[in-house]
């Protein structure tokens, strides 16, 4: 028979965990639409089909909701909405937005001199040091967000 750990949790404690398990889930769902769930993103959902189902223990059944379509129980948007799990996944998405913006900026610019630049420059420097094409692109970005980016779009054949 396989080893099981009981746990108790009172309902901020089940709270806090449904919270995780949201953030869990958005994390592994990120794919797109063709891809199937990877193994993980299942057994996660698996996990907060079972905690979810436990919701009634300590009075929190108006947190959840069937979803019809895949036939099981998730918490509601109305408390995902205004979960501090929503807030930390906006910091999130905004941090990676701005971090990609920059890393890929730099990447282009550094490998117009040579390819694999960006990487090598990436090397040589020392944890949590910038190169200054990338920190020109932090500049910018601190300064004026996206008002001075404009995308050039060369017609087939220039």
């Amino acid at each position: 028979m396989a080893e099981t750990v009981q746990i108790t949790l009172d309902r901020e404690r089940f709270l806090a965990l449904v919270q995780t398990l949201c953030l869990a889930r958005w994390i592994c769902a990120t794919r797109r639409p063709e891809e199937l769930p990877i193994t993980l993103e299942r057994e996660i959902r698996a996990l907060e089909e079972s905690i979810l189902s436990q919701a009634a223990a300590v009075d929190c059944e108006n947190i959840l909701e069937f979803d019809h379509a895949s036939g099981g129980f998730y918490p509601t948007h109305q408390f995902e909405d205004s979960s501090e799990a929503r807030e930390a996944m906006e910091r999130y998405e905004d941090d990676f937005f701005w971090s990609e913006i920059v890393r890929v900026l730099t990447k282009r610019d550094l490998d117009r001199k040579g390819e694999g630049e960006y990487e090598k420059a990436m090397e040589r420097l020392r944890e949590g040091e910038r190169h200054p094409v990338e920190e020109r692109y932090w500049c910018e970005l601190y300064e004026n967000g996206l008002k001075n980016f404009v995308l050039l779009r060369r017609e087939p054949g220039e």
